[in-house]
């Protein structure tokens, strides 16, 4: 009876972070979209008025470009499977030999995996350029131009993708699904009380082993050490020129600003590979339990075991939603150049509706001096005349 009872409060437990999660981050990624797509579209009229540099900013774009496109990607995948799909949608979710929905798993383990890469890389050549302008100055004004970082950035896409979609075939479509992450948003109780067997019914988690954890993590950690080498190389030479370098000196705050991010991108990754880590764990104690009504207390160490590692998943997952978030948010509030990029835009915009303003109030009066406004006018006395014209400027 007490192992009767344990596995209760463990299954609802699962229950719980089960239906809330998919919640949690369809919110979360919702709000990352949006977020990033203003963020995004801030940045490229700031580079094209020449308010910020194109440079540094052009990366910070791509960061936000990916994240975007997951946050798009999950939101959509959440929203079908376990909303519009739970009523089979004639449209939009097909059923055949299973449900078939509008963003495909595997390119949402796809997408995810990308925006592991596109992160570091942004991170990296960020703090490379930042060691490029203070080591060579004239080089980096001259030689290193907007368009060649465009280029390379397209590139380092087109190659990320043609391997990733590569891997993704010759593995028949198996393709990270050691990412708890995915699981957690896949998986669907489907109004089961029994939490654990919707959660171990998938077979593809089992079939998860060490080279999943590899591939799916080699690259980002190699990524993050470049990252991490590239920022620790920025601040030693920074230090090294300030005294000699005012360049150097200005420099201080975009690394600052770029360790910040950093911190959120270590906290964020840290999470994201227990959720990959904690799937085989996941997989494990589904294979020990066995699937009946009645669970034996040897068992109930295995159920424990599955609870923990799926919480872990879940604050892992919604954490790396969440950095999503944070991270333009930062750039916005620590940013003194994006902050007066903000504010010239919204004192453009200002002058240019007031000009607009002026511009009607000048043609409605000079509409007045027709000959039928000149007799309509003359026949009102002068106050009357002075309010008629003055409720022609407050119109406009």
């Amino acid at each position: 009876m007490q192992c009767f009872d344990s596995h209760r409060q463990v299954n609802d437990r699962l229950r719980t972070i089960l239906a809330l999660t998919p919640t949690v981050i369809k919110a979360a990624s919702g709000a990352s979209f949006v977020i990033n797509i203003v963020f995004f579209v801030l940045l490229v009229v700031g580079c094209w008025n020449e308010f910020l540099p194109k440079k540094r900013y052009t990366l910070l774009a791509n960061r936000s470009i990916i994240d975007s496109l997951m946050s798009m990607l999950t939101f959509v995948f959440i929203l079908a499977k376990h909303e519009v799909c739970l009523i089979d949608h004639p449209v939009l979710c097909k059923r055949e030999k299973e449900m078939v929905y509008p963003v495909p798993l595997y390119l949402l383990q796809i997408g995810l995996t990308l925006n592991y890469w596109m992160l570091s890389v942004s991170y990296s050549a960020i703090a490379l350029l930042t060691w490029y302008a203070v080591k060579f100055p004239l080089e980096y004004r001259i030689k290193l131009t907007v368009a060649r970082i465009i280029q390379t950035v397209v590139v380092v896409w087109v190659l990320s993708c043609v391997l990733l979609f590569a891997y993704s075939r010759l593995s028949g479509m198996e393709i990270f699904k050691s990412n708890a992450m995915i699981v957690l948003i896949g998986v669907r109780t489907d109004g089961s009380d029994n939490a654990v067997l919707g959660m171990c019914k998938d077979a593809a988690m089992n079939k998860t082993g060490r080279f999943d954890h590899l591939a799916a993590l080699g690259l980002p950690i190699f990524g993050f050490v470049c990252t991490l080498g590239s920022y620790a190389l920025v601040c030693v030479l920074l230090v090294q020129k300030r005294k000699i370098n005012r360049l150097a000196t200005r420099q201080f705050a975009g690394v600052w600003r770029l360790g910040i991010h950093i911190i959120c991108m270590t906290f964020s990754c840290t999470l994201m590979a227990v959720a990959h880590f904690a799937s085989g764990h996941v997989a494990e104690s589904c294979r020990e339990i066995q699937y009946t009504e009645q669970y034996l207390c040897e068992e109930m160490e295995s159920l424990q075991s599955l609870f923990t590692f799926v919480a872990a998943s879940a604050i892992g997952t919604i954490a790396w939603f969440v950095r999503m978030i944070v991270d333009p948010l930062l750039d916005v509030i620590l940013d003194t150049r994006i902050r007066r990029a903000l504010k010239q835009r919204m004192r453009n915009h200002h002058t240019a509706t007031s000009s607009s303003l002026l511009m009607l109030s000048e043609l409605r009066l000079s509409n007045a001096q027709t000959p039928v406004a000149r007799t309509i006018l003359g026949h009102l006395p002068s106050t009357s005349r002075t309010d008629s014209l003055y409720s022609m400027v407050s119109r406009c």
